[in-house]
């Protein structure tokens, strides 16, 4: 239905523009984009409110004259709060306020943003690859979310150019690949399970053989698992937010949350495991409280001395998901089946893993060709 005030428009990104015409004949565009129309719509109405009741002035004006006196670190603090309005998840707006207490107050808190320059941007990031050297991920993360603050400005009027403009910065390197790349045979998996502290093997099962996330198998309450059915409901995962501890947020899209059905040797398995140490709600709780949630970091420690023992160092738990969902395709699975099971929201992800379908596909047609050459 069309909006009777404002208008909400889609993007690629799939989140939301919200814009207006103004008093001054000009349209003007929310700061930062939304998730839900919702959003877009309540952003839209304080400023139908501002025009109404006199109270609203061209954005160009207030910041021609705040530009002068804005420093990063306030800049920070507005551009965050924008994205809490806009609905980010707490943990990306968590994950931006640590990128930025770490990679750039420190250097440019105190520093009017108008006066950032390119050159300045290519001195911090030059200055912060060599601290960072053995982390280029890290590296990246932090221009990132130094461009995407600097995008809120220019969107704010608070200046008109980004300055980040380094060539190859935002681009992703992957790293050197470990020898036995991101997919283990089910043997493998088993050493790794063995290899895992007893309280925590069910997550080694989780990841690999139901493709859940660390953060969903982290938030897995016992009351998910239909033990009738074998079936297991995804509804939450669980993050560390600073200043608050582990809380509780839904999956990564919307499409994460979802029902699965659970092989028969885990749902065995996560009964007994649910027996031995869960708690009342928390299927794999902290040890010295069993209301608490585990915290990631622990439960990574223990999972790289694992992988370590169990002979590959290295190997990320997030991978055993993907070893997961590339054996499920070979079984066949079509790629809205790959989207419900990973609760994936992206096709382009989903067909990722039929491509082990169609090496599969390959090495049948081989032996077809053998045969064929035999006539």
């Amino acid at each position: 239905m069309a909006r009777s005030w404002g208008k909400i428009r889609p993007l690629a990104s799939k989140r939301l523009q919200a814009s207006y015409l103004a008093p001054d004949g000009r349209r003007y565009n929310a700061p930062v984009t939304f998730s839900t129309r919702r959003e877009a719509g309540a952003w839209l109405a304080k400023q139908q409110a501002a025009i109404e009741e006199g109270r609203w002035q061209s954005p160009g004006s207030v910041n021609l004259a705040e530009s002068r006196r804005v420093t990063v670190a306030v800049a920070v603090e507005r551009w965050l709060a924008d994205l809490k309005q806009a609905g980010r998840a707490p943990r990306t707006v968590s994950n931006y306020r640590s990128r930025m207490n770490v990679a750039i107050l420190p250097t440019m808190g105190d520093r009017l943003v108008k006066d950032i320059t390119r050159e300045d941007v290519e001195a911090w990031y030059s200055s912060y690859e060599e601290r960072t050297a053995k982390h280029p991920t890290a590296k990246r993360s932090a221009y990132m979310s130094l461009r995407a603050l600097m995008s809120w400005a220019v969107k704010r009027q608070l200046i008109e150019v980004n300055p980040c403009k380094i060539d190859g910065a935002a681009v992703h390197h992957p790293s050197k690949p470990v020898p036995w790349g991101h997919v283990l045979t089910p043997e493998q998996v088993r050493a790794c399970w063995q290899a895992m502290p007893p309280d925590n093997r069910i997550a080694v099962s989780l990841a690999a053989w139901c493709q859940l996330r660390q953060g969903e198998i982290l938030g897995l309450h016992i009351d998910d698992f239909d033990v009738t059915d074998n079936l297991l409901s995804i509804t939450r995962q669980v993050q560390p937010l600073e200043g608050v501890g582990m809380k509780e947020t839904p999956p990564k899209s919307d499409a994460g949350t979802r029902t699965i059905a659970v092989p028969s040797q885990v749902a065995t398995e996560l009964l007994a495991h649910m027996e031995a140490w869960s708690g009342d709600k928390i299927v794999m709780p902290r040890r010295r409280n069993r209301d608490d949630y585990l915290h990631p970091n622990t439960f990574r420690r223990r999972w790289d001395i694992a992988a370590a023992e169990a002979g590959f160092p290295g190997f990320v738990f997030h991978d055993l998901r993907h070893t997961g969902l590339t054996i499920y395709a070979q079984q066949g699975a079509t790629a809205a089946e790959l989207l419900h099971h990973g609760g994936h929201s992206s096709l382009e992800v989903a067909l990722r893993y039929q491509h082990a379908t169609i090496e599969r596909d390959r090495d049948l047609v081989k032996g077809l060709e053998d045969v064929i050459g035999k006539e």
